[in-house]
């Protein structure tokens, strides 16, 4: 029967060395169901602190805590707006040795060695650009995901910086109150893609092709799914895709515009992948 796993015990399997950067994307909901079906409950912050102690002084954590509600005119509040990817992204942001960084999209809590590097940055772009994305892959950094659906967000930045012709840069202006309380009108970007005839959907089969070439790999342990990417390396079998296959692996092409060559237009988009 499945039981209670520590916090401590979780991190043992986890392929992290001191001096990484990496990022952590997670669903923790079974590891709490087991915890509270024993009458305990799993420390979120112990898995963080963990973490940390596995990467050491020299190395640097971080959480997504992206938040898209901006995109609907909604103000994004530096100290107040939730994240919406997660309990142990949010247990992160509410953290003192952790800091968000600014964008009002794409914002992510970091600890670590290049925190203040990370935080300095305040392009308005959400992927490519001086970004944390742009870090990741200069950076040699790692991902990990615990038990999550997947998702690959660092395929955006490949997508930009190569530049596909199902997705378009699209700007979105609203209000933004900064860590001092200061409001003001800004403008962050998304690389969205369109949705009119030439529908375009998240493979449902990119896990396993991620799995298969390398872009990902499968963390061996007796708990539940885990997988480890190097950025550097998914950028690559990411781009080979995107140029030798139209990205086929990648994304599911449907609708007219992909069968008759129609015009594109942008009056409708999609922010769900």
């Amino acid at each position: 029967m499945e039981s209670y796993i520590a916090p401590e015990e979780l991190a043992k399997y986890l392929p992290i060395d001191r001096g990484d950067s990496v990022l952590v994307a997670s669903d923790v909901t079974y590891l709490c169901w087991l915890a509270y079906r024993e009458g305990k409950i799993f420390d979120l912050d112990r898995l963080i602190d963990c973490l940390q102690e596995k990467l050491g002084a020299e190395g640097t954590l971080l959480f997504p805590t992206y938040n898209w509600k901006f995109c609907k005119g909604i103000p994004f509040d530096y100290r107040k707006t939730k994240s919406e990817v997660g309990s142990l992204s949010q247990v992160a942001l509410n953290r003192k040795d952790f800091t968000r960084t600014r964008h009002a999209l794409y914002s992510f809590a970091v600890w670590g060695k290049d925190r203040d590097l990370l935080v300095a940055k305040n392009d308005s772009n959400s992927f490519a650009g001086d970004t944390p994305f742009d870090y990741f892959y200069h950076n040699g950094s790692k991902m990990i995901i615990l038990n999550a659906t997947f998702c690959f967000t660092f395929m955006h930045y490949v997508e930009e910086t190569i530049g596909v012709d199902y997705r378009f840069c699209k700007e979105f202006h609203g209000e933004y109150i900064d860590v001092d309380g200061i409001r003001s009108e800004r403008m962050y970007s998304m690389y969205v893609r369109y949705l009119d005839d030439r529908i375009v959907e998240l493979h449902p089969d990119m896990d396993r092709w991620c799995l298969e070439e390398g872009a990902f790999h499968d963390v061996p342990n007796p708990f539940m799914p885990m997988w480890v990417s190097c950025f550097q390396e998914a950028y690559g079998v990411l781009a080979r895709d995107i140029k030798e296959n139209h990205s086929s692996h990648m994304v599911s092409f449907t609708g007219a515009h992909w069968t008759t060559g129609g015009e594109v237009t942008r009056e409708s988009i999609d922010l769900s992948f």
